[in-house]
């Protein structure tokens, strides 16, 4: 069950959604969560004028400022990035961040930290790269992920260019879509804009901007660190076309993501002030199955890494199901030599021998115990019923 500040957190979110003021007092042990959650400079815009010149209100303004700022200075550098790109041939959309922020009804209350893009031809990913080298950002070193290559720029920005939405998953179906979905990207970009109009950036259509958040989402959900600050971007997804609606439902049909989709919209219905999105095919869940979801949430916050700190399981939480993961994170580590089936038993070790480094690295504890949370994150992601 959410305890009181949970609660009051979920209502304040809920109202800065839907432009509404709460009286719900302030107190530190919700703004402390609210900053766990990344949704500290959103819950400023919801508090009513009796708690204004309050020391509570006063830190959330000071926040709601430094988010302000930070949005304008990376919307302008995403700008100037995308055009710098373009004049090399290379054409991309912003995903996450920004594009996520037009739906707000403060666009500027949205956090977040760095600039995420995906290059429209996959053909062109190098070409990319070597123009962010000749502009004079640095490569980040001991990178552990494949989706994408994370940059920093001379002022500390970090850009994450991305070749697909996310790491592959142990399911086949999420994967063959998340390919469809690069390969049909181009097609589906579109002109946001920000800042009154004047922010004009390329972002992504309805419905495949909803899919991409979707796995993002996921991903996290997966690896640990949803926070509810993901929830608040589909809560706030602009109403689609029906051309649109039938593109998503398509993707997350194909993908088997129906039962996600709706959980997370049920969610945002009960809680969060509603959601653009239908609840699909008649899958719905259970006031206890959403309110798991809720605590998972509660219980990770913004704290994920790429670095995975264990093995998760997809599927199921039997140990066949941790070794489905585990030969997934080998085709992962080793793309190309995993094609060879006679390789496998060496990079299975490879690949076992990197876990226990990277555990190591991380100070997560014994990788005995990291297993057994694996097993049983499995098993709470059955009570939710995320997979159709």
């Amino acid at each position: 069950m959410l305890d009181v500040n949970q609660k009051n957190l979920i209502k304040l979110v809920s109202c800065a959604l839907t432009g509404k003021k709460s009286e719900i007092p302030l107190s530190d042990s919700v703004l402390a969560l609210a900053g766990k959650q990344g949704v500290a400079s959103l819950i400023y815009y919801s508090i009513d004028e009796e708690q204004q010149n309050q020391l509570p209100a006063r830190r959330l303004q000071k926040e709601a400022k430094k988010t302000a700022l930070q949005f304008y200075h990376l919307l302008g550098f995403t700008r100037f990035l995308q055009i710098h790109l373009k004049e090399a041939g290379i054409d991309t959309v912003v995903l996450k961040g920004l594009s996520c922020a037009c739906s707000y009804p403060v666009p500027e209350s949205r956090r977040f930290g760095d600039v995420d893009l995906l290059v429209l031809d996959s053909g062109k990913f190098d070409s990319a790269t070597e123009v962010l080298l000749s502009a004079g950002f640095f490569e980040a070193q001991d990178e552990h992920t494949t989706y994408h290559k994370t940059f920093n720029s001379s002022e500390g920005i970090v850009l994450e260019l991305h070749r697909a939405l996310s790491e592959q998953f142990a399911d086949s179906k999420i994967n063959r879509q998340m390919e469809y979905f690069v390969r049909g990207a181009r097609n589906h970009a579109v002109t946001l804009c920000l800042e009154d109009g004047n922010g004009k950036i390329s972002g992504l259509d309805g419905g495949f901007q909803a899919f991409s958040l979707l796995i993002h989402m996921l991903h996290h959900l997966i690896h640990g660190g949803i926070s509810l600050r993901l929830v608040a971007d589909w809560a706030v997804l602009n109403e689609m076309s029906q051309e649109e609606l039938d593109t998503y439902y398509r993707l997350i049909r194909q993908s088997g993501l129906i039962s996600w989709s709706n959980l997370v919209t049920e969610t945002c219905i009960h809680y969060f002030g509603g959601c653009k999105l239908p609840v699909f095919d008649g899958i719905e869940h259970t006031k206890s199955q959403i309110m798991v979801f809720l605590e998972e949430i509660f219980d990770s916050g913004e704290g994920s890494s790429d670095m995975e700190n264990h093995l998760m399981t997809v599927a199921d939480s039997s140990i066949v199901g941790l070794m489905k993961e585990f030969h997934n994170q080998m085709r992962i580590n080793y793309r190309i030599w995993s094609k060879c089936i006679l390789l496998w038993p060496i990079l299975y070790l490879f690949t076992f021998i990197r876990f226990v480094k990277n555990n190591s690295a991380l100070k997560r504890g014994k990788t005995l115990d990291i297993l057994k949370s694996a097993r049983l994150h499995g098993r709470k992601l059955k009570r939710m019923k995320v997979f159709d």
